[in-house]
């Protein structure tokens, strides 16, 4: 591979990057979310719903490691599952068969984890009542959802790219969750100081 050809794909694999944040965080925040599954007790026989699953910069290792067809990744931007497309086939995984889709519409089936990574902070206040009580739909009874959140009691709002960027209190989500019969638990996650994660289960 010639200087030039390297130079071009190092700059549309940043280009894909910052989709989902700063380049020099990829590799990172790739490998912290298999390692904070695998921790969880994620098996390759689970179904996991990756929500919110972007550019597939934490999926891909989640679909190396589940059975063919295990994986679902539900992203809204029609450009983001594109360049999503774009990594699966350059990781050569296209044969795990990842269902990816924009709804819900094409979903089936109950999923055993349900990871929410760096997405509850760029969602409305509104948008996030709906999509819990899409999590308890597609949930299994003795299923879990993770999401990744800031919590703030002195609540936070801002943007970043096109999508808003909110820090709320953990009573936000103990109420709206508990409107669809789901409990939320802050649980310890110490590879990012920053941020917060919730355990969403079934009552």
């Amino acid at each position: 591979m010639n200087k030039e050809k390297e130079k071009n794909e190092s700059i549309s694999k940043d280009k894909i990057a910052w989709l989902v944040g700063p380049p020099e965080w990829w590799q990172v925040k790739r490998d912290c979310q298999i390692k904070f599954l695998l921790e969880r007790g994620l098996k390759p026989f689970h179904y996991l719903l990756d929500h919110g699953c972007g550019v597939l910069r934490g999926g891909i290792p989640i679909i190396d490691y589940l059975e063919e067809g295990h994986y679902y990744g539900i992203e809204t931007d029609k450009t983001r599952i594109e360049k999503g497309v774009i990594e699966l086939e350059d990781s050569k995984l296209t044969h795990k068969n990842p269902t990816l889709s924009q709804n819900y519409n094409d979903i089936r089936v109950k999923f055993d984890y349900i990871w929410s990574f760096q997405v509850f902070i760029h969602l409305s206040d509104e948008i996030i009542t709906h999509e819990l009580l899409n999590i308890k739909n597609v949930l299994k009874d003795d299923g879990v959802c993770y999401a990744s959140v800031v919590i703030n009691d002195s609540d936070v709002n801002g943007s970043w790219l096109e999508y808003p960027y909110v820090e709320r209190a953990l009573s936000f989500y103990e109420l709206h969750a508990n409107r669809h019969n789901l409990s939320v638990n802050l649980i310890d996650y110490d590879t990012d100081n920053w941020v917060d994660m919730l355990e969403i289960r079934k009552k």
